[in-house]
């Protein structure tokens, strides 16, 4: 019997590392338990008075994809379209259509592996285009400053007093020129 200088036998010392790797052994994997992913989230594109296009790609794992799309305000989401079978990586594309001009609605991307029941992965709101003479409310947000400058300095608390006053004034939409970054 071996005993090193630190009072461990070569016995107790593999039965610990035998005992530390049954805890690591792997199992299966129920499909329940598995989540797919998005690897780019929800791109909205072209959108009209009457329609929008919702692109996304896939994550890592083939999965069956869905987009929901329901008016801001209402309970029920009307899935669009069937359950896609989505390789991984692959790009899916929707376009919703038989929408009201200038109403606003939720989106929400589900996700599954086959035979598991979908959940959420991705959500978020936009507004359809109105139709005729519609006043709206926008930020403009120029380019504070070029070069570096740290946290407190004042071109920063400058930029970040914009901000606030941008969520304050929830504007219909931002426009950002020059690399905000800060």
């Amino acid at each position: 019997m071996t005993i090193w200088s630190n009072g461990l036998t070569r016995r107790s010392f593999l039965k610990g590392l035998a005992g530390a790797s049954a805890l690591a052994l792997p199992r299966a994997v129920r499909a329940s338990e598995l989540s797919p992913t998005l690897s780019l989230l929800p791109f909205l594109a072209r959108p009209t008075t009457e329609s929008i296009l919702v692109n996304a790609r896939n994550g890592h794992m083939d999965a069956m994809v869905q987009l929901r799309v329901r008016p801001l305000g209402e309970m029920r989401w009307m899935p669009h379209g069937p359950e896609l079978d989505v390789r991984a990586g692959e790009f899916v594309n929707w376009s919703v259509d038989g929408l009201d001009g200038g109403r606003a609605y939720e989106y929400q991307v589900r996700t599954a592996v086959p035979g598991a029941e979908l959940g959420p992965v991705a959500q978020g709101r936009f507004t359809t285009q109105r139709s005729g003479e519609v006043s709206f409310d926008a930020a403009l947000i120029t380019d504070a400053h070029t070069g570096a400058f740290t946290d407190g300095t004042g071109p920063i608390e400058v930029l970040d007093e914009v901000i606030r006053n941008v969520r304050r004034d929830r504007p219909d939409f931002v426009i950002a020129l020059g690399d905000n970054v800060a």
